[in-house]
């Protein structure tokens, strides 16, 4: 079922144009990850479909069934609420009966059952409790409660971190009447136990869903869909993140070698321009025209390549990088970690994980000597030069252009075999392209501007670099660029994340926090060992009376028959699946057999992606009926 539509619809924010007719549609079974580089509108086009904002022109319609459910990077509270006030304060008729019920059962525990007035209005809710078919939901509203650590109801919302403002909406979130999430990086500021526990509760949940997120375990293991926002136009992929990168690579590959195609007539008509005299005739004229359209042709194609690897050398250092000599950290009684003592080596690469509270920033502040450990010392070699990427910008005047921001930090990056990278390079590959030079800093998304973060700390030339949570608000393209530049970073690196994929490709050793125990040390990548840190451990599933219930629920409906008409429908895939398998064989045969027309190739090209597109929703369609 269709919940929402949008046809030729466009957007202009402030004299940019982030979309210009555009088209796609949302149905209840959906998936959806929106994609693309910090600034093309992501957030934009969520809270045009949620309702916080409108398209310019063209149509967006709804499904009167269409229940929405929106989580915004900025969570709006009043700080006097309780969490509980705030997790309940939906309107909806059952969330009231289940928020009064929940309520009621805490002052029974409170040992308030012996009062007749009590025991009245338990028994009134309770047959409202039956009459509304909420005793489900309340199963679920706990286990949601337990599974993100919500313990202390009456806490007020002005009391909490980031972290449980961020759980405490999107508990909020989940338990609401809704059938279509929309979540704007859902996973920021999440210790990994409740990003594990949310991924695997997305998969099962049968609501649509449209997400925004930099984490790509999370993208390929929750969507079936891609909705990619590219030159102001939107692609829909089917299927998950990973095969979204297979589709680009192809499509990729065809305009590589279309390009090749291109360059080596251009190089033929160059040369017979050459020896001809200034055109003059109508033909002449005709072949000129053709060649200076050619010409540009590859240039546009060229430049959508964009550029080759960043060049990176090793930088000169010492023996000693930092050592660190049995430091402890407490504040006030509450200790952070007991001594701890460890040398840092040249080349490595570290991440540090832990639950929110548990000391990781505390520790990257005493490396670099902005805070006094209460024991030990912290000694830095004679060559150690520290940068610091932090979770916040650092002050940039907003009047400054890009290149002068940069500028401002330096001119050029010089390695030790005098190879130099320009401040214009840099904004260049990290998808600030010439003519964004000159754009004022006030005028970036928060997304661009933490790329400019990263350029102005890499224009520093460190060799020991520290990351806490560099991949916030970054676009994937973005978290690409700087994960091959990481890769050859020659210095020490030491990261803070939550993203495993990213501490997972660029580190393979472990300082594991938890609060008040001492630091452990753990060689491996971050997604193989978190099951080794007790606090990252997988919860048990709580056994409630509830959850009993919808155990049963489920197991009976595994046992249904298929109906009459989803027997068909296997028939039918039955019979189209090997058909379409051998079509697509015969274009992948076609695509490497050197074909020369490069028209020929891009609608072999294009067949090849539709194909195995209908490919991939019909297996996955025959997977749904068959686990029915």
């Amino acid at each position: 079922m269709n919940l929402l539509s949008v046809f030729e619809a466009s957007k202009e924010i402030a004299d940019k144009v982030l979309y210009e007719q555009i088209s796609f549609g949302i149905d209840d079974d959906d998936k959806i990850a929106i994609i693309g580089i910090n600034g093309c509108g992501k957030s934009t086009l969520m809270r045009i479909l949620s309702g916080l904002d409108h398209f310019d022109s063209g149509k967006y319609t709804t499904n009167n069934s269409l229940k929405i459910g929106y989580l915004d990077q900025s969570i709006s509270f009043d700080p006097e609420q309780t969490i509980q006030e705030y997790i309940f304060s939906s309107d909806n008729e059952r969330m009231r009966v289940l928020r009064d019920h929940m309520l009621l059962q805490s002052k029974m525990m409170d040992g308030h059952h012996g009062d007749d007035d009590f025991s009245s209005e338990m028994e009134r809710l309770e047959d409202k409790m039956n009459d509304l078919d909420v005793w489900k939901l309340e199963g679920e509203a706990r286990e949601i409660l337990f599974q993100l650590n919500i313990e202390h109801m009456e806490f007020k919302m002005g009391e909490l971190s980031g972290g449980m403002i961020k759980k405490t909406a999107l508990a909020r979130l989940l338990i609401e009447d809704n059938n279509l999430l929309m979540l704007d990086e859902p996973t920021n500021h999440l210790d990994m136990a409740s990003i594990a526990w949310l991924e695997e509760y997305l998969v099962k949940i049968k609501k649509a869903l449209i997400l925004i997120t930099h984490d790509r375990y999370f993208l390929d293991n929750v969507v079936n869909h891609i909705l990619e926002i590219d030159n102001r136009q939107i692609s829909k992929y089917r299927g998950h993140y990973s095969y979204y990168l297979e589709k680009k690579a192809e499509i990729a590959a065809i305009e590589q070698r279309t390009l090749e195609r291109h360059q080596n007539i251009l190089t033929t008509e160059l040369k017979w321009l050459s020896r001809m005299p200034k055109a003059r005739g109508t033909k002449q004229k005709a072949k000129t025209q053709k060649i200076e359209a050619r010409h540009s042709l590859v240039q546009s194609m060229q430049k959508k390549e964009g550029m080759g690897a960043l060049y990176s050398s090793e930088q000169k250092t010492g023996k000693k990088i930092i050592e660190a000599v049995n430091i402890s950290k407490s504040f006030g009684n509450e200790l952070v970690f007991p001594s701890f003592y460890y040398e840092f080596a040249r080349k490595e690469r570290i991440a540090v994980i832990g639950e929110n509270g548990a000391g990781k920033t505390t520790f990257l502040k005493i490396l670099m000597k902005s805070l006094e450990p209460d024991t030990g010392s912290i000694v830095h070699g004679v060559n150690t030069k520290i940068a610091y990427l932090s979770q916040h910008s650092d002050p940039v005047d907003s009047g400054l252009s890009l290149i002068q921001a940069v500028k401002e930090i330096a001119n050029y990056i010089e390695y030790e075999d005098g190879k130099k990278i320009s401040a214009s390079q840099l904004l260049d590959r990290f998808l600030f392209e010439g003519g964004k030079h000159h754009q004022k800093v006030n005028r970036l998304s928060g997304g661009e501007r933490r790329r400019l973060d990263i350029i102005r700390i890499l224009m520093t030339n460190p060799n020991f670099l520290i990351l806490d949570e560099p991949t916030n608000d970054l676009d994937l393209q973005t978290l690409s660029i700087f994960e091959d530049y990481l890769l050859e970073f020659p210095g020490c690196l030491v990261v803070v994340s939550h993203d495993r994929y990213f501490l997972d490709k660029l580190t393979d050793k472990l300082l594991i926090f938890e609060k008040g125990q001492p630091i452990r040390t753990v060689f491996g990548l971050c997604s193989d060992n978190i099951q080794q840190a007790s606090r990252f451990a997988t919860k048990k599933e709580k056994t409630t009376p509830e959850n009993s219930v919808i155990k049963e629920i489920e197991k009976n409906k595994k046992n249904i028959k298929l109906s009459y008409k989803m027997e068909l429908r296997k028939k039918e895939l039955e019979k189209e699946i090997p058909v379409l398998e051998v079509e697509i064989k015969t274009l992948e045969e076609n695509l490497s057999s050197g074909e020369p027309n490069a028209k020929l190739l891009a609608d072999w090209g294009s067949q090849h992606i539709e194909k195995e597109s209908r490919l991939f929703g019909m297996l996955a369609e025959l997977e749904k009926i068959e686990k029915m």
